[in-house]
């Protein structure tokens, strides 16, 4: 995942839709400065802002988590793989985590 790959597409559609990012804002129910943070990168909308945002500018999940349109089934295939891939590593990292925290 790129997250800034993922925040430039982002800011790309709301420019494309002549939106400043407080009218977007106010469309996903967030902050200005979320916007803002995740058009820099520093930060990512969580999977429920990923489908309101999808929706909201008639694209695909898979599409905004690549930060970019995809056009053909290999690219989605790759990115649905890095969705995965991320996933496991985090529900690895939890597991360690409260397995840690099992001995105190």
């Amino acid at each position: 995942m790129d997250n800034k790959k993922i925040g430039c597409f982002i800011k790309k559609l709301r420019e494309a839709n002549n939106w400043s990012q407080e009218q977007l804002a106010e469309k996903l129910f967030v902050t200005r400065q979320a916007i803002s943070t995740w058009e820099t990168g520093k930060n990512i909308p969580d999977i429920e802002k990923f489908e309101s945002i999808s929706k909201l500018f008639k694209i695909s999940i898979t599409d905004l988590y690549a930060g970019e349109k995809l056009e053909n089934k290999n690219q989605v295939d790759k990115v649905l793989i890095d969705v995965v891939k991320t996933t496991n590593n985090k529900v690895k990292k939890l597991l360690k985590f409260f397995y840690f925290l099992s001995y105190f």
